[in-house]
């Protein structure tokens, strides 16, 4: 455990070295001993958890379109609709929040509604689990007075610190993770919710690959950044396509 730790913290540096000389416009070093381990070069037992499938066997549902789309989420609606004013301790409630955990979410996500896919997962998560609702809710409830005024003043400070380095800010969006998010996650990973990094985030816009870098060094010089969370999705895109960098301060 304390080699993995040491190993994974060796990588997150050279990570942070080579997006540091990204941001100063610094050629990388040359040689083997600067190459970054590929996930078959990974210590065993060192693998990424996969996400959370769903538990009943069905396949993921195909992305609705057009008229599909608005029936979709017609039913979608209704169901959270049912969920939330209903009382959770009829076996009928339970069965429709099972289905609503288990395949109404992903539909909400594909239909790109964000929004409808949080309160349908918090819904069925109240349902069917009210002790681990109950006990989120309140811990959530003691980091801070007020979510929206927090996040506010952390995206002032965002602003500045990239106003101050010159990097042009195209969009700025905020979080707090929901509540059944944070349950996933703690399950998927076996970790407490005071492990859960990413209960509130940030996702920052920037015209170019170099203002990423840069704006990336901006803000770990205004805050303090947490090594080991550190991932460069720009120098090593996912198999989708996803090109970004992911810090935590």
């Amino acid at each position: 455990s304390i080699w993995r730790l040491g190993n994974d913290l060796e990588q997150t540096v050279r990570r942070l070295v080579d997006a540091q000389r990204r941001a100063m416009n610094v050629p990388p070093p040359q040689g083997p001993a600067c190459a970054t381990p590929t996930a078959a070069e990974r210590p065993p037992g060192h693998a990424v958890p996969a996400a959370p499938v769903p538990t009943d066997g069905q396949p993921s549902p195909p992305m609705p379109s057009g008229p599909d789309a608005e029936l979709v989420r017609s039913y979608l609606l209704s169901e959270l609709r049912l969920l939330e004013t209903q009382d959770p301790g009829d076996p009928e409630v339970v069965e429709h929040a099972r289905i609503a955990w288990n395949r109404d979410v992903t539909l909400a996500e594909r239909l790109g509604d964000m929004t409808l896919r949080s309160r349908l997962d918090n819904a069925a998560l109240r349902v069917l689990d009210p002790q681990a609702w109950e006990r989120l809710n309140g811990y959530l409830g003691g980091l801070t007075d007020s979510p929206p005024d927090w996040l506010g003043r952390r995206q002032d400070e965002i602003r500045a610190a990239l106003d101050q380095a010159h990097v042009t800010l195209v969009d700025l969006a905020c979080r707090a993770k929901h509540v059944a998010g944070i349950w996933r996650k703690m399950q998927a990973l076996d970790i407490d919710v005071d492990q859960v990094q990413d209960l509130f985030g940030f996702r920052l816009i920037v015209p170019s690959t170099g203002d990423c870098y840069r704006a990336l060094d901006a803000l770990h010089r205004r805050f303090e950044p947490q090594l080991l969370s550190f991932k460069d999705y720009m120098a090593r895109p996912k198999e989708n396509g996803y090109r970004s960098l992911h810090t935590h301060l």
